[in-house]
C-alpha cells in the first residue's frame, strides 16, 4: 500500500534512456487528474492527487528502453494500492474576520474524511486581542482550555456529504 499522497515509483535494472523516454509510455488507470510523470537514472516517479483506497494500474511500454539501447520488450503492468486518506480539515487560519455588512458572510473549509463539522462563531472587539491571545496558548497545551472571549453568536453542526477518501 502506498500513502495517497507519496509518489508511485518503478525500478528498472539499468538507467533508462532519458532521451528516448517519453511520458507516452506510461498509462495510469484509472487516471491521476495532472499527475507528473519523472524518469531519472533507473527509475520512474508519478505524482499527483490520489484516491485513497484505490488500486492504480501503472503500464509501461514495451518500448522503454535503457542506456544500452535494450527495450523492456512486452508492456508490464504494476498494481499499487492507496492506503485510506489521513484525517483532514483545513481552511482559515486560527482568525478569521468576516464582514459585518455581507448579507450572507462565508469563508470555505476543506475536509477529508470527516463526517461532520462543529463550528461556533463569536463576536469580539479589539479589546478582546489580549484574552484572544492568552486563549490560544491555553488551547495548545491545556486538556480542558476555557471558553474563548467574546460573545457566542452561532454554534451548530454541519454533516458533510464527501465521500470517503476524498477532499
Amino acid at each position: 500500500e502506498c500513502p495517497p499522497f507519496s509518489p508511485l515509483s518503478i525500478i528498472f535494472n539499468n538507467p533508462l534512456d532519458s532521451e528516448y523516454f517519453d511520458e507516452s509510455q506510461i498509462s495510469i488507470d484509472p487516471a491521476i487528474p495532472g499527475a507528473v510523470i519523472n524518469q531519472f537514472g533507473n527509475s520512474i516517479q508519478i505524482e499527483g492527487m490520489k484516491v485513497g483506497s484505490t488500486t492504480y494500474r501503472v503500464t509501461v511500454d514495451g518500448d522503454v528502453r535503457d542506456i544500452f539501447g535494450q527495450s523492456l520488450g512486452e508492456s508490464e503492468t504494476h498494481t499499487f494500492r492507496t492506503s485510506a486518506m489521513p484525517s483532514v480539515l483545513t481552511g482559515p487560519d486560527f482568525l478569521t474576520t468576516l464582514d459585518p455588512s455581507s448579507v450572507q458572510p462565508t469563508f470555505n473549509v476543506y475536509s477529508i474524511n470527516y463526517p461532520r463539522l462543529v463550528v461556533k462563531a463569536y463576536a469580539v472587539d479589539p479589546g478582546d486581542w489580549p484574552a484572544y491571545v492568552e486563549y490560544m496558548r491555553e488551547l495548545r497545551y491545556e486538556d480542558n482550555p476555557p471558553d474563548p472571549p467574546g460573545v457566542e453568536v452561532m454554534s451548530k453542526t454541519i454533516q458533510i456529504d464527501g465521500a470517503d477518501d476524498q477532499l
